[in-house]
């Protein structure tokens, strides 16, 4: 279990409305992955990133580590916690 993640969670999932949303757990095994997301459901897409080489790829250094990717592939926004609203997130993100 993951406490910071907990918390993190349910900000991200209010964003959902605005952007996609896709999770991935970094955890060296699937059965803790699935485990986790059936205790606690989320709204969002969870993908496993086994061998943790997409967090390796986006220079993750702890969890939760929010990544915004914008339509170009560019890195628009990365930290450990999600912006707070739909206009904070749009704002880290360059108009296309």
């Amino acid at each position: 279990d993951c406490p910071a993640c907990k918390e993190e969670f349910p900000k991200i999932q209010a964003l959902q409305k605005d952007i996609k949303i896709l999770a991935l757990d970094v955890d060296l095994k699937l059965k803790s992955l699935t485990r986790y997301l059936k205790a606690h459901p989320l709204s969002f897409d969870v993908g496993w990133d086994e061998g943790q080489e997409i967090a390796r790829r986006y220079g993750v250094r702890g969890v939760p580590f929010c990544v915004l990717i914008d339509s170009h592939g560019k890195i628009a926004y990365e930290g450990f916690e999600a912006p707070r609203s739909p206009q904070k997130l749009f704002e880290a993100v360059p108009a296309a």
